[in-house]
C-alpha cells in the first residue's frame, strides 16, 4: 500500500526519505506545534539525518511497518526533524536524552508534552523494543500525567543548570599556565600509537588538532607536534580516507582509522582540508599536499552544486548496504588490475591489515617511500604507476550505484568549505581552489542573505529557516579569511557589520554568551548557549575568536573585553575537560600568546600576499591595502611603495620592504 504524509512538501532529503512512510509524520514548525497542542497529544520527535545508517535501519524496521505506524499515529503527534537543518531542535532534545539515558546519538527519539517539554527518550530501538516503549509512554501519559509533569519540570531545570556557566573569581593563575596544564593532562588521553584520542570509535576532531599544532608551534613543544603529525598520517593512510577519490569519512569504528563509517560530510572535509593545508604549510611534506589536492578535488567534483554552493553529505549506504560503493574483493581487484595487482596489493595493504568482513577489503595506504625502496622504484615512478591504478579503479567504481546525496546547502558548512579551500589555495598555489571559495561566498550572498534576514538552508532555489548563531559565527570567520586572502575590504566590512548584528540578535549579557537562537525566540522551551567544542566547534568559541580578530582590525577594545569575559568563564571547566575546548584553547592562545599583526600597504600590496600565504604563521593578523583606507590598522601607514609593518603586543618594528624580511621578524619574535 502506498502512503504519503505531510513531509512530501518539505525540501530536506532526509525528510523526503520518510514522506511515504505509513507514519503520519509532520515537520517541525509553529503551525504543527499549535495543532499538536490543540489535539492535546504528546509529541514524538524523531531526529536524524540523511547519511545516518542506523536512521535508515530504524525507518525500515519500524517506520515502514504498518503495525508500528498505527500505534504511533493513534497515540502521538509524530514530528520528523532533520538535525542538520534544525540544529536548535536537535541540541535541545539531544541534551534532554543524554540527561535521561546518559548517552546520545542518532536516530534520536524523544517524547514531549504538546508544548515541547521533554519527558522521555532514547536513540535507536529495535522494532519490538520500540513497540514496548510506545505502549509504556502512552500508558503513563494517559494514567500518570502528574508524574510526567513532575519529571519534565525537573528535566527542564536540569537543562537550565547544565547550560549555565557562572563567572568564577579569578584564582590569579595566568591563562597560558592553565593552558599548559590542560595540554599536559590532555596528553594522557591521547593514543600515542595511532593518534587521536584513545579507544574506539575514532572521530576526526579538526579543531582540536588545529589548536594542538598551533600550540606545539608557538610553545615549541615537539611532542605535541609529533602527535598531530602521527594523527594526520594515520588518518591519511587509513580506510577513513578515500584512497581513490580523496575526502574523509565520518569516523572509524576501530582504534586504527581502518574501517570507516562510510558517509562523507561537508563539515568534516571543509575543516580537515584547512587543517591538512596548514600542516603542509608547516612541514612542506608532499603527503599532506597530496591529501589537500585530492580532498579539494573531491569537494569540487562530488559536492559542488551548479550555483557554486556545496551540498551537505554523501550517504554511507548504496543499494541499502553500508560501504558497498567503496569496498572490494581481492578477486575483483585481480580481475580489473591484472599485472598491476601486485603493486596495488603492496600499496593498499591488501592483506589482513585491510580486511573488513565477508571477503571484503577497504583500501589503506602504505608509506610510499618504503614501497619505492622495496620495489626499486623512484617515488616519481611509483606515483605514476599508482595514478594509473587509481584511475582504473575509479572507472570501475564509478559504474557502481552511488551513495545517496544530501543536496541541501547549509550556511555554516559552506563557510567551513570556503575556509578550507582558501587555505588549500594558499598552501598549494592552485588558483582553482580560491576561485571556488569566492564563487561559493558570492552564492551565499545571493542565496542565503535575504531582505528579511540571513537563512540557514538553501535547496531548489529556496532559502529557509532563520540562521542560528552557528551560521553567523562561521560566516564572519570565513569573511575574515576572505579579506586576509585578498585584501578586498568589502569582505571585512561585511564581517564587522554581521558581528554587530549578531550582538543585537543573539548575545545574552546576563550569561555572557551568544544564545543558539535569537534572544527573543519563543518556539523552543529552552534556548541555551552552545559552549562545548565537538567535531564542529561551538558557536560561542567561533564567535569569541571573531571578536578577537575584529578587535584587532577595528581597534575595538570592547570586543576584546567581551571575548575575555567569555574565555574567563570557560577556563575553570576547560582545565578539567581539555578535549572539549579545543577551539576555546585556540582563542586563549590567540589572546595571550605571542601573536603578530602584519600590515602591508602600497599600490601593489595585495600582489605580495602569495609569498606570505604559503607560510605557517598562525594567529597572525594579515591586513593589506592598495590604497588609503580608514581602517585603524592602516592609519598613517600608506605610501605608494609597498611596505611591511610587523607589530606584536602593541609594539611595532620599523617597516621593512619585503615579505622575507617580515617573516624573519615574525619568526624571530614567535
Amino acid at each position: 500500500m502506498n502512503y504519503t504524509n505531510d513531509l512530501i512538501h518539505e525540501s530536506s532529503p532526509y525528510l523526503l526519505q520518510h514522506a511515504h512512510n505509513p507514519v503520519e509524520w509532520h515537520a517541525w514548525n509553529e503551525n504543527n506545534l499549535r495543532e499538536a497542542q490543540a489535539l492535546k497529544r504528546p509529541l514524538l520527535i524523531s531526529i536524524g539525518y540523511s547519511a545516518c545508517h542506523w536512521c535508515h535501519v530504524m525507518e525500515h524496521e519500524s517506520f515502514e511497518n504498518e503495525e508500528v505506524a498505527s500505534l504511533m499515529n493513534q497515540h502521538f503527534y509524530c514530528i520528523k526533524v532533520d538535525r542538520e537543518e534544525r540544529t536548535d531542535v536537535d541540541h535541545l532534545y539531544m541534551n534532554a536524552v543524554q540527561m535521561i539515558t546518559g548517552r546520545g546519538g542518532w536516530p534520536l527519539n524523544c517524547f514531549a508534552f504538546p508544548d515541547g517539554r521533554p519527558f522521555h527518550g532514547g536513540t535507536y530501538f529495535p522494532k519490538e523494543s520500540w513497540i514496548k516503549v510506545l505502549q509504556a509512554v502512552h500508558h503513563e501519559f494517559t494514567n500518570n500525567p502528574e508524574k510526567l509533569e513532575s519529571y519534565a519540570a525537573r528535566l527542564k531545570m536540569g537543562l537550565t543548570d547544565q547550560s549555565a556557566i557562572p563567572l568564577l573569581k579569578s584564582d590569579g593563575i595566568e591563562p597560558l599556565t592553565k593552558l599548559d596544564k590542560a595540554v599536559l593532562q590532555w596528553s594522557s588521553q591521547m593514543d600515542h600509537e595511532w593518534g587521536g584520542q584513545q579507544g574506539a570509535p575514532k572521530f576526526p576532531m579538526p579543531a582540536n588538532w588545529s589548536f594542538l599544532m598551533y600550540y606545539g608551534h608557538q610553545r615549541k613543544n615537539e611532542g605535541v607536534l609529533n602527535h598531530v603529525d602521527l594523527t594526520l598520517k594515520s588518518m591519511d593512510r587509513g580506510g577513513i580516507y578515500d584512497q581513490l577519490a580523496g575526502g574523509f569519512a565520518r569516523y572509524s569504528v576501530d582504534a586504527h582509522w581502518k574501517i570507516p563509517h562510510f558517509e562523507k560530510m561537508l563539515y568534516d572535509n571543509g575543516q580537515l582540508l584547512e587543517l591538512c593545508s596548514q600542516a603542509y604549510k608547516r612541514t612542506n611534506d608532499p603527503e599532506y599536499k597530496r591529501v589537500v589536492m585530492e580532498t579539494s578535488t573531491f569537494l569540487l567534483n562530488e559536492l559542488q552544486s551548479d550555483d557554486g554552493l556545496f551540498y551537505s553529505a554523501l550517504d554511507a549506504d548504496s543499494e541499502g548496504v553500508e560501504g558497498k560503493y567503496y569496498v572490494w574483493t581481492k578477486q575483483e581487484l585481480q580481475t580489473v588490475l591484472k599485472d598491476e595487482y601486485a603493486l596495488a596489493e603492496a600499496a593498499f595493504a591488501l592483506d589482513e591489515r585491510a580486511y573488513w568482513e565477508d571477503n571484503l577489503y577497504v583500501l589503506l595506504a602504505v608509506d610510499r617511500t618504503l614501497i619505492a625502496e622495496d620495489l626499486g622504484l623512484s617515488e616519481e615512478e611509483l606515483d605514476s604507476q599508482l595514478r594509473n591504478i587509481r584511475s582504473t579503479l575509479l572507472n570501475v567504481r564509478g559504474k557502481r550505484i552511488r551513495p545517496g546525496l544530501d543536496d541541501k546547502a547549509l550556511l555554516s558548512w559552506n563557510a567551513m568549505a570556503i575556509k578550507g579551500l582558501l587555505c588549500a589555495a594558499q598552501a598549494t598555489g592552485i588558483q582553482d581552489y580560491r576561485d571556488a571559495a569566492v564563487t561559493c561566498a558570492k552564492a551565499i550572498q545571493t542565496c542565503f542573505v535575504q531582505p528579511e534576514g540571513m537563512k540557514r538552508t538553501f535547496k531548489n532555489g529556496t532559502a529557509a529557516i532563520e540562521a542560528f548563531s552557528e551560521d553567523v559565527a562561521w560566516l564572519i570567520s570565513a569573511w575574515i579569511d576572505l579579506y586576509q586572502d585578498s585584501g578586498e575590504l568589502n569582505w571585512l566590512n561585511d564581517a564587522y557589520t554581521w558581528m554587530q548584528e549578531a550582538l543585537r540578535t543573539f548575545y545574552d549579557g546576563d550569561q555572557g554568551f551568544f544564545l543558539y537562537r535569537p534572544v527573543n525566540q519563543t518556539e523552543l522551551v529552552h534556548n541555551a548557549p552552545e559552549i562545548y567544542d565537538n567535531v564542529i566547534p561551538s558557536s560561542n568559541s567561533v564567535m569569541c575568536r571573531n571578536l578577537l580578530w575584529l578587535s584587532r582590525f577595528y581597534h575595538r577594545p570592547d570586543f576584546r573585553s567581551m571575548a575575555d569575559d567569555m574565555m574567563n568563564r570557560v577556563l575553570p571547566i576547560m582545565e578539567a575537560h581539555p578535549s572539549a575546548f579545543g577551539n576555546w584553547m585556540w582563542a586563549i592562545l590567540e589572546r595571550w600568546g605571542t601573536n603578530h599583526e602584519l600590515v602591508i600597504t602600497g599600490e601593489y600590496a595585495t600582489d605580495r600576499l602569495a609569498e606570505l600565504q604559503s607560510q605557517y604563521i598562525p594567529g597572525c593578523v594579515v591586513a593589506s591595502t592598495n590604497k588609503p583606507s580608514d581602517l585603524p590598522l592602516f592609519q598613517h601607514r600608506f605610501q605608494s611603495d609597498v611596505r611591511y609593518f610587523v607589530c606584536e603586543q602593541s609594539v611595532c618594528r620599523q617597516p621593512v620592504m619585503s615579505g622575507h624580511e617580515a617573516l624573519v621578524l615574525i619568526r624571530r619574535e614567535g
